[in-house]
C-alpha cells in the first residue's frame, strides 16, 4: 500500500513540476473536445477571441432594481413554493415556475414576468418597488378533460407582450387576452374571442364563424389577419412540460442572475433592455466586441464549444450553461427580444468593419485558460483510456510572421518517469484563435 501511495505521490509531482504549479480543479464544465475551427451557432468559426474586459471604477454592488425584483421572487416563493417537474409524467408540480425580465415598453426599466400555478403576472418597478400591473390566468380546456397551461410571449413585437390562451373548448373556442405596456408604463389589453358553430373533434380555424376584437363583432378575415398579427415571432411557453425555457433551471437562473451580477461583471450590461450607442460600440476593441455579441447569448445559458468564449463566460459569476446550441438553435430568434436582435446586428457589423482597435496581446494565464477549454480536461487528471497521468505544460511564446502565439503541450506521463507529447496547439496572443500550428 505504501508503495502505491509513494507513486501515485510521484506522478502527481512530476505533473506539477511540468506545468509549475500543483493540480487545480478545472474551471470549465466537462464536455468532448470541441472542433475549434467549426464552432456552431451563434459564434463565429474564425477569430476566437478572449480577454476580460477592464474593471470599472464603480462599486460592485447590484442594482435597486435587482435588489427589488430578488426580494419580491424569493417572497413569492416562500409563498407558493417551487415547481418541480414529475420524473415520470414531466408535468410540473404547482408553485412558481417561471420568471423572466424584459423591457415592456422601451423606457430602459426591465419588468419582471413569473408565472405561478395556473396564473401569469406581470410586475414593474415603482419608486424602486415591484409594482403587480397584470394577473391572468392560463389554461385551454381540450376536448372533455385534458387542460393546457401554455402562454405565448412575443419578445419581438413592439411592445412587447403576453398571449394567453384561456378557452374553456378550445377545439371549438379560441380566447386569447393580449397584454402589453403603453411608454407611460399603463397596461394595454386586447381579447380576442372566436367560437364555431360546428362541433370539432380538434382545433381548428378554418371552422371559426362568430369572431369578436375587443367585444366587437368582425369578419373572419379581420380577426384572422390582426390573430396572426399578434402571434407572428412569438414563442410558446409551457410550464407543464419542462420545454426551453420554462424549466425549473430557468428560474434557477434568473435568481442566480439577480442574486450575483452587476453592471461590472459585463461588457454592456444593458444590451438586453435599449439599443447600444455609437460610442459604446467605439470604445470596444476587436476582441471584446466578439465577446459582447456572445454575451446575449450567454444570458440565455448557451453552452459554448469555441474555446476562447467557453473560457471567458465560465468564469462570469452570473453565466449558467443549461442549453445546447441546437436547443438555441431550435428556438430562434423568437427567443430573443428586439433590443437583442439589433444589438446583435450592430456588435456584428462592427466586428466586421475592421475598424474596431486591436486588443491588447493575451497574457500566458489568459491563453492557458483558452487552452484548457480547447482540451476540456482537469489538469493532472488521469486519462480515463489509458490510467495515465495527462497534464498541459506552457512553451512559453513563438513568432511567425510577425505574430505571436503561445505554445501549449498536452503530455501523457509514460513508464511512470517520462511524459511523451500527444498534442501541441498555439493560442494566437492577439486573436485567441486556437490551431495545431503558426501558419496562417
Amino acid at each position: 500500500m505504501n508503495r502505491i501511495l509513494s507513486l501515485l505521490l510521484a506522478v502527481m509531482l512530476a505533473g506539477a513540476a511540468l506545468t509549475g504549479c500543483a493540480p487545480k480543479k478545472e474551471p470549465f464544465p466537462a464536455a468532448s473536445m470541441p472542433d475549434a475551427s467549426t464552432p456552431s451557432f451563434p459564434e463565429t468559426p474564425v477569430d476566437t477571441e478572449q480577454t476580460p474586459p477592464e474593471a470599472p471604477d464603480a462599486p460592485h454592488t447590484a442594482p435597486e432594481w435587482q435588489t427589488a425584483y430578488l426580494t419580491l421572487l424569493e417572497d413569492l416563493i416562500r409563498q407558493h413554493g417551487r415547481s418541480t417537474v414529475d420524473a415520470d409524467s414531466y408535468i410540473t408540480t404547482s408553485g412558481v415556475k417561471h420568471a423572466r425580465l424584459l423591457d415592456f415598453n422601451g423606457d430602459g426599466v426591465r419588468e419582471l414576468v413569473v408565472v405561478i400555478d395556473r396564473t401569469v403576472q406581470l410586475y414593474t418597478l415603482h419608486d424602486q418597488q415591484p409594482k403587480r400591473l397584470f394577473e391572468g390566468e392560463i389554461g385551454c380546456r381540450l376536448g372533455q378533460t385534458d387542460v393546457s397551461y401554455h402562454f405565448l410571449l412575443n419578445a419581438q413585437s413592439d411592445p412587447i407582450s403576453l398571449i394567453l390562451y384561456h378557452s374553456t373548448d378550445e377545439w371549438n373556442e379560441d380566447a386569447i387576452t393580449v397584454i402589453s405596456m403603453n411608454e407611460k408604463g399603463g397596461i394595454k389589453q386586447r381579447e380576442l374571442l372566436a367560437r364555431s358553430s360546428l362541433r370539432q373533434d380538434l382545433p381548428s380555424l378554418d371552422n371559426l364563424n362568430e369572431c369578436y376584437i375587443d367585444g366587437t363583432l368582425v369578419t373572419k378575415e379581420e380577426y384572422l389577419a390582426l390573430r396572426g398579427q399578434l402571434l407572428e415571432g412569438a414563442m410558446e411557453l409551457e410550464p407543464d412540460f419542462g420545454t426551453y425555457p420554462v424549466t425549473p433551471d430557468e428560474l434557477t437562473a434568473q435568481l442566480q442572475f439577480l442574486r450575483t451580477s452587476t453592471p461590472a461583471d459585463y461588457l454592456l450590461p444593458d444590451s438586453d433592455c435599449r439599443i447600444v450607442t455609437d460610442e459604446e460600440l467605439a470604445a470596444l476593441n476587436a476582441r471584446q466586441l466578439r465577446l459582447a455579441r456572445n454575451e446575449i447569448y450567454a444570458r440565455y445559458g448557451r453552452i459554448f464549444t469555441a474555446p476562447d468564449l467557453k473560457a471567458y463566460f465560465s468564469e462570469q459569476p452570473w453565466y449558467q450553461p443549461r442549453c445546447t446550441p441546437e436547443t438555441m438553435e431550435e428556438a430562434g430568434l423568437e427567443l430573443l427580444n428586439r433590443y437583442e436582435l439589433a444589438n446583435i446586428e450592430r456588435l456584428k457589423q462592427a466586428e466586421d468593419s475592421g475598424t474596431a482597435p486591436a486588443a491588447e496581446p493575451l497574457t500566458e494565464a489568459q491563453a492557458k485558460a483558452i487552452a484548457v477549454a480547447y482540451w476540456d480536461f482537469v489538469e493532472g487528471s488521469l486519462d480515463e483510456a489509458t490510467g495515465s497521468l495527462k497534464a498541459i505544460s506552457s512553451d512559453g511564446t513563438v513568432s511567425d510572421h510577425g505574430q505571436q502565439f503561445w505554445s501549449f503541450q498536452l503530455r501523457r506521463m509514460k513508464d511512470n518517469t517520462h511524459w511523451t507529447t500527444m498534442e501541441r496547439i498555439y493560442v494566437n496572443a492577439q486573436t485567441g484563435l486556437v490551431s495545431n500550428t503558426t501558419k496562417a
